[in-house]
């Protein structure tokens, strides 16, 4: 008999165990994961890619949070990112920025752990996305230089042969023109007359619209940093957006009333090019703003570039001017003309311009780079 109490007594114990753990893991977690962009990407073993989440504090205390370390990824701690330990108040979030390097697959994580006192985290308090939010990291072969034209008639084609043949993509929206494409190489974006912005994480061949900023005015620009997306619109802001587009913060005017038709963004300013004929500087993230070097031409100017100490812009008469002044105090320089689309690349040694007429032409190498279609190239990106 006492045997049998015994024994029923253990068998309690264990079930009252099982009932603790079970209880444990599936309640609420302490702090939870909002992807914003895609977590299962293919990488080329020669680029990187960018993962985000938002990370929220859904307890009632204050912790101090870190990342477990994982290979082939690196936490990005610049502003508008978690840094890394990152304290998060009750409902509090921040971005959990990731760089992937493209030198290793991962499957899981990332897992994030209150930080003890020691420095170390704490494993008996941690947490990861859902599953079908984990990381899901595969490699592919070494990407080549890809070129993006973006038309007047809404079609977006691509070449991997430097010009030599173009592929059309699927319609980001039908019949509205392109104004802008930028890429990386996880993510296509599509900056459309529409008011609309689209991505793409197949290539071009299926398309999201993931930020509309201001309805009823056309997308005119868009620019990609590491973590960030900014959107410049006919209405005459910039927004400032997650890659995702979910959550987006306008910028004070360059020049209320007039559209920002083009920007660009350095290590240390913003740049808008202006429907007025000017290019305004901005050093603070755009609470402020300095007319530059004067007007241009007396045109519109559609885009502006920085690369190499050189600003680059092009206006409305399909001319491009440079300028050495980055910040005001200089003149412009004629530099081309019959360019009715720019694209500058980072280190300057690639200049090309989309022409009214359908062609490409590479201004650096002074040599056409190929018929594209019978439209208007609106916009122009090169990546790799």
């Amino acid at each position: 008999m006492k045997k049998n109490k015994l024994f029923s007594g253990l068998v309690c114990f264990i079930c009252s165990l099982f009932m603790m753990v079970s209880a444990q893991a599936t309640s609420i977690p302490l702090w939870t994961f909002t992807p914003l962009t895609p977590t299962t990407i293919q990488v080329p073993t020669n680029s990187t890619a960018i993962v985000q989440y938002t990370v929220t504090n859904m307890s009632s205390k204050l912790h101090t949070l870190m990342m477990v370390p994982i290979s082939g990824i690196t936490q990005i701690t610049s502003a508008g990112s978690c840094p890394n330990p990152f304290v998060l108040a009750p409902t509090q979030s921040c971005t959990l920025s990731l760089q992937v390097n493209g030198n290793y697959p991962v499957l899981g994580g990332p897992l994030v752990c209150q930080q003890d006192p020691n420095g170390y985290p704490n494993p008996h308090q941690c947490y990861h996305p859902y599953p079908a939010n984990l990381l899901n990291i595969g490699l592919t072969s070494p990407q080549v230089p890809t070129l993006y034209a973006g038309t007047q008639i809404g079609h977006l084609y691509y070449s991997i042969n430097n010009g030599a043949t173009w592929t059309a993509t699927t319609p980001p929206a039908k019949g509205n023109a392109i104004n802008s494409v930028v890429a990386t190489s996880a993510l296509l974006y599509a900056g459309i007359a529409n008011g609309t912005v689209y991505s793409s994480t197949d290539h071009g061949n299926t398309w999201s619209a993931i930020a509309t900023p201001a309805p009823g005015f056309a997308i005119t620009s868009l620019y990609i940093s590491t973590t960030t997306l900014y959107i410049a619109s006919a209405n005459g802001n910039i927004f400032i957006c997650t890659l995702n587009g979910s959550y987006c913060t306008p910028t004070n005017a360059p020049a209320p009333g007039f559209a920002v038709n083009g920007i660009f963004v350095s290590a240390n300013a913003l740049y808008a090019a202006s429907a007025n004929g000017n290019v305004y500087y901005s050093n603070n993230n755009g609470f402020s703003w300095t007319a530059i070097n004067g007007q241009v031409d007396g045109n519109a100017v559609n885009s502006v570039y920085v690369a190499a100490n050189t600003l680059y812009v092009g206006t409305a008469n399909d001319y491009i001017y440079t300028s050495t002044s980055l910040t005001g105090g200089g003149t412009w320089k004629p530099y081309a003309h019959t360019a009715y689309s720019l694209f500058v690349s980072a280190d300057g040694s690639v200049v090309g311009a989309g022409t009214e007429g359908g062609y490409l032409y590479s201004l650096s190498a002074g040599e056409e780079l190929g018929f594209v279609t019978y439209s208007p190239i609106n916009s122009v990106f090169l990546l790799g």
